[in-house]
């Protein structure tokens, strides 16, 4: 049985599509706060603890 190559061709053309395409991404679970970051923060405060902790619950 002869397979024509138009089959041989898609069969390779799909293959190529799967292989450099990149996987799915499926929706993953949002954290329940958002997460805190800061990034050169610098806080001008008597109290640095007490400011801080003001900072991250706002």
């Amino acid at each position: 049985m002869k397979v024509p190559k138009f089959a041989c061709t898609a069969v390779l053309a799909l293959f190529v599509t799967l292989l450099l395409t990149p996987g799915i991404s499926l929706p993953q679970d949002q954290p329940s706060q958002p997460l805190v970051h800061f990034h050169h923060v610098h806080l001008n405060a008597l109290n640095p603890e007490l400011a801080m902790a003001w900072y991250t619950r706002h």
